[in-house]
Order: structure tokens, then sequence, then C-alpha cells
């Protein structure tokens, strides 16, 4: 309110001080403008709220800014699949010989929680999603559009849970050789195109797609793969995505992976048997 004051707006702009799921309302809106966009855009589950305020506050034909959001996975080139493996080791190593250590000197044997140790560092190490800036030099092929939303008619419940198949091509060689990739990464954009009614004259994009220049402050999260896939196996990646809440924190998601590996032939995906079908479950904190 004093920002509006001393810019000489206070006969123009109306600050109301509320959450939107309390907020009153003498008339219906023309635009609603949020930032809501979390990790992988989903994360935090901010869109609930905006969906009550268009719901009850946006007139017929009226703009949401942004207007639309995709979603995108790609394979990227990664050492840090390798490292997470080796520093998972390394802390199972490290319990073992405090295992031994209390056992001897103690007399107290701890190991009946090892299994529940090694699953802490399971998820912690190995199954949990990181913030990374992807150079695009990373990527080892072209991303796939997982989901378009459009914000004006989305549903909390399309919003809550997504289910959707993608297929990747792989490059099967680098600049230092075959392809080897070490993470999915997944990023989102969104557009500022107004509404069907009210078109923007200008179409502006945010993307979070790796950049040459560094990552927005989103970023992208990268789900590493232990071990790595080769390309060599063949460099088709036919597969299921799977995102959902987590039952205790509904701003967190899981996200399941599950996929085929092979190659092309008369138009058709072939599988490669010897590898059969891969998944993994990932932590988006």
């Amino acid at each position: 309110r004093k920002l509006v004051k001393a810019n000489g707006l206070d006969s123009v702009v109306e600050v109301i001080q509320s959450t939107i799921e309390e907020v009153e309302l003498s008339e219906k809106v023309d635009v609603i403008i949020s930032e809501w966009m979390g990790y992988f855009l989903l994360r935090e589950s901010m869109f609930d709220s905006v969906i009550i305020a268009r719901d009850r506050w946006l007139k017929e034909g009226g703009a949401m800014f942004p207007s639309h959001a995709r979603m995108f996975l790609a394979p990227i080139r990664s050492g840090t699949a390798q490292q997470k493996q080796s520093e998972f080791e390394d802390s199972c190593a490290g319990w073992d010989e405090f295992v031994d250590s209390t056992r001897t000197n103690y007399g107290v044997d701890m190991s009946v929680l090892t299994e529940t140790f090694e699953q802490e560092q399971t998820d912690f190490f190995l199954n949990t999603s990181a913030w990374v800036d992807v150079h695009p030099s990373q990527l080892l092929g072209a991303p796939c559009v997982l989901k378009e939303y459009d914000l004006h008619t989305v549903t909390l419940e399309e919003m809550k849970d997504l289910d959707t198949n993608f297929n990747l091509r792989v490059l099967e060689a680098g600049p230092t050789g075959p392809s080897e990739f070490g993470a999915f990464c997944g990023w989102f954009d969104v557009s500022f195109n107004g509404s069907a009614a009210n078109p923007t004259e200008t179409k502006v994009e945010l993307t979070t797609a790796p950049d040459a220049n560094g990552a927005t402050h989103w970023g992208q999260q990268a789900f590493f793969l232990s071990p790595t896939i080769k390309a060599s196996d063949g460099g088709v990646i036919s597969g299921r995505l799977q995102l959902k809440r987590k039952q205790e924190n509904q701003r967190l998601y899981d996200l399941r992976l599950s996929w085929q590996q092979g190659s092309m032939a008369g138009g058709k995906m072939v599988p490669n048997a010897q590898i059969g079908e891969t998944s993994n479950i990932w932590h988006i904190e």
C-alpha cells in the first residue's frame, strides 16, 4: 500500500490482503496473474489456489497469465549418477564399520537397523531428483512433450496426477564416443497468450530449458540412473511416466518412470529383450 501511494496510484490500485480461498470481491475480474510454477512445473501444488481464483472470479473470456504450460523430458549426459552411486556405497560401508565397531566395543548389535539405513540411503542418494543447470551440449536427444495444459480449462484432478507415455530417441554417438546417458531431465515452459476471446497482441514464452547462458530460478530436474543407459543397446526409449502427489505432503511428488529400450524396425519400436523393462521411482523434494 505504501508503494502504491508513493507512486500516486492509490486512487487506481486497491490492495486486498487475504488468501484467495477466503477473499470476497465486489465483481469478477478480467485478468488473473500468478507465479505458481514449481520445480518440474507441478512441485508445490500452488496451482490449486489459482484454479479456485479462476473458477470463482474470472469473467467469461477473461485471461490467465500465464495461459498455457508444457512439460518436457529428455536424455542427458551426466557423470553425477556414478558419483551418487559411489557416495551411496561409501555411506553403506561406513554403516557396516559402525555396526562392527559397536558390537566389538560395546556388545550392542545394531545390525537390525541395517535394512532401514540402506533404504534411507537409497532414497537419498539414488531415488531423489536434483536441481541441475544443464548445458545444451549435455542433451543426447530431442526432448519430448509430456503434457500440455490450457490453464483456462484444466481441472484440479488433471493437475493432481500425471500419467502419460513418452518416446525418446537417443543419439548413438557423442563427441567422445558412444552415447551413454546418466539421467532423464525434465523442465517446463509457460506461455502468455491471453484467452481465446482476448488474445495478446504479442505472445511471450518463459522457458526453463537447458540454456548455454545458465539456468532460471527453476533450473531443471534430473532423475539420475544407476546403471546408466547405453545407446548401443538401442537408440529408442519408450516408456510411461507417472507423477503423483505424496500422501504425507501434497506439495511434493513421487515420479515413476518405466521404460523399454530398443530400436526402430518397420516403423515400430522393437524392444531389446536382453534388457527387458526397467522401472524406478524418484522423489521430487
